[in-house]
């Protein structure tokens, strides 16, 4: 595991700019990478699934700590996951470029409805990412 979010957000920073491969409709795959876990489960909805409730968490996007996995399309078969940045953005793969990871908002404007994000900073069998809980400003 990386030793903090930015070093996993450098990661997706690097992945940005310089792709190593095609991730089309491998989020999970790419948000684990950010952190140098290993497979986790299927798909972000069954990652998800495996999370105990006391360890989700839904609020306003100044409450996501930097490196924390978001969550969403919970309606869609496998769900998506990303990795939330700094200061109100994320980092996605598949919403700006297909395939690709890129700098986005945080909440993912028409993946997300309610202005709010999904999130967790447990990882079942690794415990906590070593994040810093703290509200953006």
């Amino acid at each position: 595991m990386r030793r903090n979010a930015d070093d996993a957000i450098n990661w997706l920073r690097h992945e940005s700019e310089h792709p190593t491969a095609n991730r089309k409709g491998l989020c999970l795959q790419t948000s684990r990478l950010a952190w140098g876990l290993p497979i986790l489960a299927p798909s972000a909805n069954a990652l998800w699934a495996k999370i105990p409730a006391s360890e989700r968490h839904h609020t306003a996007v100044k409450d996501v700590p930097p490196g924390a996995f978001c969550f969403g399309l919970f309606s869609h078969t496998f769900g998506h996951v990303w990795v939330a940045g700094h200061n109100g953005d994320g980092w996605s793969i598949d919403y700006r470029r297909s395939g690709k990871v890129d700098r986005c908002a945080m909440n993912l404007p028409n993946w997300t409805h309610d202005g709010k994000v999904f999130w967790t900073t447990y990882v079942p069998g690794h415990g906590h990412l070593p994040v810093t809980h703290h509200a953006a400003h």
